[in-house]
């Protein structure tokens, strides 16, 4: 809503003057960003600071334009072509095109898991067999969603890709929200 973007923009600009009070006296190698409302934050931290500032842009409102304001599309405009970092990472070649199109950053495609060996780490072999032989046979491919159940995840895609794959694969969705 019209209240929720006004609100959002309000506490990214308290976030900015919080941020420069708060690392007055720390010493920072870089800025990085993955929310639409903190990319200028981020660009604008890492160039008062002459640091290299990053942004992660995942989803953008204009892959489903049709179920989008145009308050947010309006808004990502402007944060794609005076809000982004220096350098830009995306998942889709649609998004670093649209990136591209409003912005001189340097975007680039990233695939994968952002932080593979934290993740990793944080389970054991005997454990992803676990989790395997619950959810799937050994023949079988896992392929999990983890992440919040929201319109703007499309978890439905998800499971439209599903039905588009071989049987050998399964899917686990795991999350919290309103679908």
């Amino acid at each position: 809503s019209s209240i929720a973007t006004a609100t959002r923009i309000s506490h990214s600009a308290a976030m900015l003057i919080w941020l420069q009070w708060w690392a007055r006296n720390r010493e920072f190698d870089a800025v990085y960003s993955a929310s639409n409302t903190l990319h200028w934050v981020a660009s604008t931290f890492g160039h008062q600071r002459g640091i290299p500032a990053l942004s992660y842009v995942g989803f953008t409102p204009s892959m489903r334009p049709d179920a989008q304001s145009n308050l947010k599309l309006a808004l990502e405009r402007l944060n794609f072509t005076y809000g982004m970092a220096n350098t830009v990472f995306c998942r889709l070649p649609e998004i670093q095109d649209l990136i591209e199109e409003h912005s001189n950053a340097d975007v680039r495609l990233i695939h994968g898991i952002l932080n593979e060996d934290r993740i990793r780490s944080g389970y054991t072999r005997a454990q992803e067999v676990d989790i395997r032989s619950e959810y799937a046979e050994p023949d079988e491919n896992l392929l999990v969603f983890a992440g919040r159940l929201s319109e703007e995840k499309n978890v439905p895609g998800a499971v439209e890709i599903l039905a588009k794959l071989p049987p050998s694969y399964r899917l686990v969705i795991v999350g919290d929200g309103a679908e």
